[in-house]
């Protein structure tokens, strides 16, 4: 019996590194830039093993740790950073935690709408 439901894979690290670029319309170095102030010192051959799609050749997972440095980076790029310098990742990484800081990232703070009120 079919449901008429379309069943779609889980997205993973790579799926979200991707559509962050792709909405952001991020080149290579911001990418990278990101990673930085993450915390993290990646290269350009390691970025594009991860924004390949899992058919293609070359395509490696993006571990959870990474990911996570790459939304803290996301984060302190578009928010600055706090003055207890770059956060560790978390340990354990889940679907409310990549929203939670995907919206941190992108929720205007006081002190830039200042001049508005």
């Amino acid at each position: 019996m079919k449901t008429g439901l379309n069943r779609r894979a889980a997205i993973n690290n790579n799926d979200i590194l991707r559509r962050v670029r792709y909405i952001f319309d991020y080149s290579d170095q911001v990418m990278l830039s990101i990673f930085k102030q993450g915390g993290y010192e990646g290269s350009k051959p390691e970025l594009l093993t991860w924004l390949a799609r899992e058919e293609e050749s070359g395509y490696v997972l993006c571990e959870d740790e990474n990911l996570v440095r790459f939304l803290n980076g996301l984060i302190i790029k578009n928010r600055g950073a706090k003055d207890e310098g770059i956060p560790e990742p978390e340990l354990v990484l889940n679907n409310n935690l990549v929203l939670r800081k995907l919206k941190n990232s992108t929720k205007p703070t006081g002190r830039r709408f200042n001049c508005y009120m």
